[in-house]
C-alpha cells in the first residue's frame, strides 16, 4: 500500500479532519493503488476520486469514471467501495457465462452496479459519501484538481459539512513514505537513469540533439514509462535547458540536458552534462567551481537548514 495509513490517521486527528478527498491522479494513486490514464489524457472532463474516512467503520470509497473501469479491475486497489458515472459499456454477457478472474468479476460488478452510476464524477462523490453517514463533517478536499463548480455543488449538497482546501495536508501525510511508495519512487528513479545512461553512452561527433533523444524515448518506453521530457543542448545551447534540436554535436563542445519520466504514476528527474573529447581551460574551470559548490552545499546541510541557505552556500563555494 503506498497510503501511510498510520501517519494519515494521525494528522487527520491532529487537525480534526473527519474525510480525506483525493483528486490529482497522483494523489488518487497514492490513495488507493491504481493507476489512471483517462484523467491524465482527458484532464479537462474526467475526473477521478478516492475518499478516506478517519472512522474506519466508514468505507473508503473510488470514484471510477467509466473509462477507467478496466484499469481500476485489474489493479490491486485495496479499496473495494466503488461508484461511477459516465455512459454504461455497450457489453454483450450471455447468461450462464463462467468468471474466470477476480479481474473480470469486479469489471462485471463495475459495469452492473447500476445503483452506483451517476451522471457526473461530482454526483457520485456525494453518493459515496451520503451512503456511508449523513453526520456533520470537516471534509479535507485536495483542492487542486476539483473544480470551483465541483465545489459549489459539493457544498450545496453537504450543507452540514466544512469543506476545507486541503492539499497540503496530503502533501505532508506523503512526507514519510511507505515501504511500498519508496519502492515505486525507486523503480521510476532506476528506469530514468538506465534510460538516461543508454542515451549518454550512445552520443558522438556528428550526431544530432534528436538522435539522443530519440534513444532516450525508446528506452523508456521499453521499460513501460512515459517520458515527460528530454531538454538537450550542445555547445553554446548548453547553457540552458533547450529542447533538442536537428544541430549536430561538434567535438570539443559541452553538452548538457535534462529528463523526466512517468511510471505508474510516479515521476523521476535527472540530468548531467559532458564534453566531446577533452575539456579545454574554460571548461575545466567551470567543472572545479561546480565541485566546490556541491561541496559547500553538502557541508550546510542538517537539520533546521532553510533550502535558501543551502543554495546561497552553494552560489558562495563557485566563487
Amino acid at each position: 500500500m503506498y497510503f501511510n495509513k498510520e501517519r494519515a490517521d494521525k494528522l487527520m486527528d491532529q487537525f480534526n479532519i473527519d474525510l480525506l478527498i483525493a483528486s490529482t491522479p497522483e494523489n488518487v494513486t497514492y490513495l488507493s493503488d491504481t493507476v489512471s490514464w483517462a484523467p491524465k489524457v482527458y484532464s479537462y472532463s474526467v475526473d477521478m476520486f478516492a475518499t478516506y474516512f478517519r472512522d474506519n467503520d466508514l468505507n473508503a470509497s473510488l470514484i471510477v469514471p467509466s473509462q477507467e473501469m478496466t484499469y481500476v479491475s485489474a489493479s490491486n486497489t485495496w479499496i473495494n467501495d466503488f461508484y461511477t458515472y459516465g455512459g454504461k459499456s455497450a457489453l454483450i454477457q450471455e447468461s450462464g457465462q463462467v468468471i474466470e478472474s477476480a479481474e473480470e468479476n469486479r469489471y462485471l460488478n463495475l459495469q452492473n452496479s447500476d445503483d452506483r452510476r451517476f451522471p457526473t464524477a461530482v454526483e457520485a462523490l456525494i453518493a459515496s459519501i451520503k451512503n456511508n453517514t449523513t453526520k456533520k463533517l470537516r471534509v479535507a478536499i485536495d483542492e487542486d484538481k476539483m473544480t470551483h463548480k465541483y465545489l459549489l455543488k459539493l457544498q450545496e449538497e453537504l450543507d452540514n459539512c466544512e469543506l476545507i482546501p486541503s492539499s497540503d495536508l496530503l502533501r505532508l501525510i506523503r512526507m514519510v513514505k511507505t515501504d511500498n511508495e519508496i519502492n515505486a519512487m525507486k523503480a521510476a528513479a532506476d528506469l530514468n537513469e538506465i534510460a538516461c545512461t543508454k542515451a549518454c553512452n550512445e552520443i558522438k561527433i556528428g550526431m544530432k540533439e534528436s538522435d539522443i533523444a530519440e534513444i532516450y524515448a525508446q528506452e523508456v518506453g521499453k521499460g513501460l514509462g512515459k517520458w515527460l521530457w528530454f531538454h538537450f543542448g550542445s555547445g553554446r545551447r548548453s547553457v540552458g535547458i533547450f529542447p533538442p534540436t536537428e544541430k549536430k554535436i561538434h567535438a570539443g563542445e559541452m553538452w548538457k540536458f535534462d529528463a523526466g519520466l512517468s511510471l505508474n504514476n510516479y515521476q523521476a528527474d535527472t540530468g548531467w552534462g559532458g564534453v566531446i573529447g577533452q575539456p579545454n581551460v574554460q571548461q575545466n574551470m567551470i567543472w572545479e567551481a561546480t565541485l566546490r559548490g556541491y561541496d559547500s552545499a553538502i557541508s550546510v546541510i542538517k537539520e533546521g537548514v532553510r533550502p535558501s541557505e543551502i543554495q546561497n552556500a552553494m552560489l558562495k563555494g563557485t566563487q
